[in-house]
């Protein structure tokens, strides 16, 4: 009876104990719920809509031969099949599935970006997601998800938020992406070069290394295109496109030297008080150095839906895109525009 007694205390000592370890994972499996919560929403709202897209994907050649586009619209699809086997063919690029389908998404943008900084600061905020790492921008597909979180950033973390849409976005090569219906708005050239652009993220991806991502993106968009427009025929045309990169740049430069004017402001010995006047003061020059024609996107806080004024969210993709511009275009030059050398030297500096 001793021995018996001895092992059912201890058989009821290790059942409180699993039932302790189980209602301790539950507590912690319920607060990982209640934390996350908002992010496994996301995704999956994300995922679905991603997968809406995958699944209205058509060849391209048979929208082509049987489609129900204009005739303007097919030339473009045209464009895409040439300057995607271009891409492969001369420019280094994967060469699978992706851009040889079509999908009809239904609307003019396909999704739209947050940006995100505090008041006093350029430093963007980052979001952390499975493959993709983390980024400092946050997409959504529909408009309305993308304000309502916007708003909720500005009101509750106090933020300066920009909202912007974007036009295309990569699977790094996990699924063949589509050009999309919102992509045929764009002339050939910015078709072409949106297209390379989008490749070249397959071809190298540092995960969490948003600026030297999508330079080396633009890097490889700019130089590419103009390769294929010599290659293709259209000489004549590369000195109207060379016009609008250069009209681009000088917007460019005035907004990386006014995000450096801040990043040393912020730095300062003043006092909260004085560099939010200091702030004002270069955002509105700045404002009227580069949106006389007009500044798109929307911006938290503001004082209205109409209203848009530049703050230091609106910063961050410029900073992103360009940030590392200069640095990798000078790195293709250094390997003679070899760009297979430019793929490893960037893997092998960044990576």
């Amino acid at each position: 009876m001793e021995g018996i007694g001895f092992n059912m205390h201890a058989a009821l000592g290790l059942l409180l104990k699993k039932r302790t370890i189980i209602v301790l994972f539950a507590m912690v499996l319920f607060v990982v719920l209640a934390l996350y919560a908002e992010l496994v929403g996301y995704l999956y709202h994300a995922a679905t809509e991603h997968m809406r897209i995958m699944f209205a994907r058509k060849p391209i050649a048979q929208e082509i031969a049987t489609g129900n586009l204009s005739p303007d619209d097919k030339a473009k699809l045209r464009v895409v099949l040439d300057v995607r086997g271009f891409a492969s063919r001369y420019l280094g690029l994967p060469d699978n599935g992706s851009y040889t389908v079509y999908s009809d998404i239904g609307r003019e943008n396909v999704g739209w970006n947050i940006y995100a900084t505090p008041k006093l600061s350029v430093v963007p905020r980052r979001w952390c997601f499975p493959i993709a790492g983390c980024v400092v921008y946050r997409g959504f597909f529909a408009k309305a998800d993308a304000l309502a979180f916007a708003r909720k950033l500005s009101e509750s973390e106090d933020l300066d938020v920009y909202v912007g849409p974007f036009d295309a976005y990569s699977t790094l090569g996990y699924f063949n992406d589509p050009v999309l219906s919102s992509h045929l708005a764009l002339d050939e050239y910015r078709l072409a070069a949106l297209i390379i652009h989008e490749l070249a993220h397959q071809r190298l991806y540092i995960p969490g290394n948003s600026r030297v991502n999508e330079a080396f993106a633009t890097v490889v968009e700019r130089e590419g295109l103009v390769r294929w427009m010599r290659q293709t025929g259209r000489e004549a045309s590369i000195p109207r496109v060379q016009a609008s990169w250069d009209a681009q740049d000088i917007k460019i430069r005035e907004i990386v030297a006014a995000r450096d004017a801040l990043k040393e402001l912020y730095g300062s010995a003043l006092g909260p008080r004085e560099k939010e006047i200091e702030k004002a003061k270069l955002l509105d020059h700045l404002s009227k150095a580069v949106c006389a024609g007009g500044c798109s996107g929307i911006t938290f806080p503001k004082a209205n839906e109409n209203t848009f004024e530049i703050n230091n969210a609106y910063l961050v993709p410029f900073d992103t895109y360009f940030g590392e511009y200069d640095t990798l275009r000078s790195l293709l030059t250094g390997v003679s525009g070899d760009f297979e050398r430019f793929y490893r030297e960037v893997q092998r500096i960044y990576d």
